[in-house]
């Protein structure tokens, strides 16, 4: 009985491509499969595929015509029958071999795989052994990490299946490969399957090892990522604070493990509390970078989370910096296509097109799509969003028309990868909603943009982020449409998100300058004047006196303060911004030309 089973066959088109296809089923039912893929022509290949047969289990010979007249084939058969292996003739083509005629034979001419009794048959003959398995598995572990996902893949899922028939289901190192095969069917975009062989992995690790056993931790951590990929991240909040409880109780604050789930929590929570989550995970980096180094994948992965959170919070400027930092490093240590790696690359385009370079933004992602097809697939959550995204920035760039194609076809990937109610899925529904009203559609967009808030509403609840963006998105639609309802609509979304995020949020911020601006536009002075000068403090404070939004909301200021008669208060803030927008966005930017054709009215 030996470790593998030997494939012999003719090196041909059609007879190379089955043996692959072959290989991954054998290999996916727990039988290590030898065939020369790998080797060079010369003494050292006869060498080696003597070897081969000699320690194998068992042969399988594909039978074809042209394997029939190929003397290699003929010479690995009587290598075979010297030594009194098993021969499993399998016809993939023409008729089967005169020499093998006193064998039955398996019939896949149509393409198919040979049936589960000729494999559990060819199973038989093969030992399993526990260290064999083991090298298995080690070989699959570096490629988790590379981001080799479709080969890690194939070696768990043989390590499992031989591992559960050897070994049992509930043995420690069955549970460890079931493990890992788990993870990396999550990191391929499969989040439900995931979640739920990783819950009942920790369910079979609590009751074998413990509550508490660090694997159990491990595995109750990993179903919860899978569940917040799965159904949103909000959700599992609950989950990964009770797993960082127990974490902190049983491997204390400061272990690998227990600062891996805390940042991952942080990042969660960061919808709802972005400045509170951007100061944990400063703390997270920190640790982890003073324990495991500034290069380790959990600490680039801490920083990106950072970055994020940050950026939602409102301090843009640093986030550009930190992120191009990030992906050197990423690229550096884990490779170019490494999950991680095109997750930053993807966060530094956006943060580029929130710039306004959008013809630097859209090459970026084109290229993060391209190399997430290759190595994640089409149908992949990652390439959807990142085809999504450059929609939207088309859209954005001035082609609306084209931006509806990609978020047409990326709605219909979403709902096919997730299903309608995924967070994503809703969000690309609100975007094209936007698109159509950008392209003068507006009888189609409202429609939309209230069904995704009612879904949002239903799914997320009523004060949930995505929830009042998307009210506040209608509100905004409606101000273009001239409706006396925008008003109303952004007075209760703004009071919602005070209540929830906080007054002093940036989303709130943007809500309050909306509702300010229109408010001046309806003559109500006063009240404008309240509103739009508390939000211009507070952006100056959370995102520079540089940045665009607050120069948005510092011209609003000027010109409600010039219209009220305040003339003095009007020029001394005018000078200013007109000074700033020269300096940073240049004499011809449209928002300058504008501050300077109303300065010129000032004097």
């Amino acid at each position: 009985m030996g470790g593998h089973v030997f494939i012999s066959y003719r090196h041909a088109g059609p007879d190379s491509a089955y043996v692959e296809r072959l290989t991954s089923h054998l290999e996916t039912s727990g039988i290590s499969v030898w065939y020369d893929r790998d080797i060079v022509h010369g003494e050292r290949w006869a060498n080696a595929i003597q070897e081969a047969i000699d320690t194998a289990g068992a042969v399988v010979v594909i039978m074809t015509p042209a394997a029939e007249a190929s003397d290699w084939v003929r010479r690995e058969v009587d290598q075979a029958e010297r030594r009194a292996l098993p021969i499993y003739p399998v016809l993939l083509d023409g008729e089967r071999f005169f020499s093998l005629a006193h064998l039955q034979f398996e019939d896949v001419s149509t393409g198919c795989m040979p049936s589960t009794d000729f494999v559990e048959k060819l199973g038989s003959h093969i030992s399993s052994y526990p260290e064999d398995l083991a090298r298995r598995h080690q070989a699959a572990v570096p490629l988790l990490r590379s981001g080799d996902l479709t080969q890690a893949t194939r070696i768990l899922l043989g390590v499992v299946a031989a591992r559960t028939r050897l070994l049992g289901p509930d043995n420690a190192d069955t549970l460890t490969a079931r493990h890992d095969l788990a993870t990396a069917m999550r990191d391929s975009g499969q989040y439900t399957e995931a979640g739920k062989t990783l819950a009942a992995v920790a369910e079979v690790r609590a009751r074998v090892l413990g509550a508490t056993h660090p694997d159990t931790l491990l595995s109750r951590f990993e179903a919860a990522c899978a569940s917040g990929s799965a159904s949103g991240w909000e959700r599992a909040v609950p989950l990964l604070s009770e797993i960082v409880s127990a974490q902190t109780q049983a491997l204390g604050p400061d272990d690998a493990a227990t600062l891996r789930s805390r940042a991952v929590l942080a990042d969660a929570s960061s919808r709802f509390r972005p400045a509170e989550s951007a100061t944990q995970l400063r703390e997270i980096v920190h640790k982890q970078t003073s324990l495991l180094g500034a290069d380790h994948a959990d600490t680039l992965r801490s920083r990106r989370r950072l970055a994020d959170s940050i950026s939602e919070a409102g301090h843009d400027p640093q986030v550009l910096t930190m992120l191009i930092d990030i992906v050197a490093a990423q690229t550096r240590t884990l490779g170019p296509v490494h999950p991680d790696t095109l997750d930053s690359r993807h966060n530094l385009a956006m943060v580029i097109a929130s710039t306004g370079d959008y013809t630097h933004a859209i090459r970026l992602l084109r290229e993060v799509i391209g190399d997430r097809t290759k190595s994640q697939g089409r149908t992949h959550p990652g390439t959807i969003s990142s085809r999504a995204a450059v929609a939207v920035i088309v859209g954005k760039a001035g082609d609306w028309d084209e931006a509806i194609v990609g978020l047409k076809e990326a709605s219909a990937a979403f709902h096919l990868a997730l299903g309608q109610d995924h967070p994503l899925s809703l969000t690309v529904r609100q975007n094209l909603a936007v698109a159509h009203y950008n392209a003068g559609d507006p009888e189609l967009a409202l429609p939309q943009v209230r069904g995704v808030i009612a879904d949002r509403t239903r799914i997320l609840g009523a004060t949930h982020p995505d929830t009042l963006h998307s009210r506040s998105e209608l509100a905004a639609l409606l101000v273009q449409e001239g409706s006396s309802e925008a008003i109303d609509e952004l007075r209760d979304v703004l009071k919602l998100q005070g209540h929830t995020h906080g007054w002093h949020d940036r989303r709130t911020l943007r809500t309050g300058y909306a509702l300010g601006t229109l408010l001046a536009n309806d003559n109500v002075r006063d009240e404008a004047a309240d509103i739009l000068g508390s939000v211009h403090a507070w952006q100056t404070r959370l995102l520079g006196t540089d940045h665009p939004e607050t120069l948005e909301t510092a011209y609003s200021v000027a010109v409600n303060a010039a219209i009220k008669g305040d003339l003095r208060q009007a020029r001394t803030l005018l000078k200013q911004v007109l000074a700033t927008q020269q300096r940073v966005l240049g004499p011809d930017h449209a928002a300058t030309v504008r501050s300077r054709t109303f300065w010129a009215k000032l004097k």
